[in-house]
């Protein structure tokens, strides 16, 4: 049983593993693994040496006071087989978690914010799948305007609701009814608000049918009202509230 020590370390630099927290995976997989099997034997420990990649399954050995005197290698007949390939799926596994951690970090900091994606086709034609890139968000019927139409390859912004480590991966969950979408959308499309010049109090949306806002304005000269709807009337369809 052997680990190509210089290519796991190539990995762990390049993925920011630290590499004995990955060693110390394979020991505890390979393990597993070991005990698993009809010839496992009590107190049986899997060492993955730093130096040579060597895997072994060491039994400790006792002399007659219960003193250990060594330790005493054990291989079950096609073991290192089966602990070749628990060791690859160990890796695989901790780089996909890291993948995973660094998708779930990076959408975090976008909750409550909009972000654009392209509309992607998906098995449940009930959710709408949203590709952002280096991952793909959804909308759930929930969130979605009603009579809204998403056509597969259509860019669209959406609200960043929520993103957590599911069972198979992150989930990004994206809202295009959310009313902080409003305010949001406004923002992008109205240099008074971007300059604090206007403000949105609050929204009452019902997403598909109508949207209320309340403005108010820091500077006299400056309607609130008129600089949401700029000039004959672009801002609003810009911002593509519905």
């Amino acid at each position: 049983m052997h680990v190509e020590m210089s290519a796991l370390e190539a990995l762990t630099n390049e993925k920011g593993i630290p590499l004995e927290q990955l060693i110390q995976a394979i020991e505890v997989g390979v393990l597993t693994a070991y005990n698993q099997t009809d010839e496992a034997k009590r107190h049986a420990h899997a060492v993955l040496d730093r130096e040579s990649g060597e895997i072994q399954i060491l039994i400790p050995q006792f002399n007659e006071i219960g003193e250990k005197i060594g330790d005493e290698q054990d291989m079950p007949d096609g073991f290192s087989r089966v602990a070749t390939s628990t060791a690859r799926q160990v890796i695989k596994m901790k780089m996909r978690e890291t993948n995973d951690a660094s998708i779930v970090a990076e959408f975090t900091a976008n909750v409550g914010d909009v972000i654009s994606g392209v509309v992607q086709q998906g098995r449940d034609p009930k959710m709408i799948n949203v590709n952002l890139g280096r991952f793909e968000g959804r909308i759930p019927p929930q969130e979605q305007v009603p009579g809204e139409i998403y056509n597969h390859g259509d860019r669209i912004k959406c609200f960043v609701v929520e993103v957590k480590q599911g069972l198979k991966g992150p989930e990004i969950m994206l809202s295009r009814s959310h009313p902080a979408l409003v305010k949001q959308l406004f923002a992008l499309e109205v240099p008074e608000i971007k300059d604090r010049i206007v403000e949105i109090m609050a929204v009452a949306r019902e997403a598909g049918h109508r949207t209320k806002i309340a403005v108010r304005t820091h500077r006299s000269s400056v309607s609130p009202k008129g600089s949401l709807i700029g000039p004959l009337g672009s801002r609003a369809p810009r911002a593509g509230i519905g």
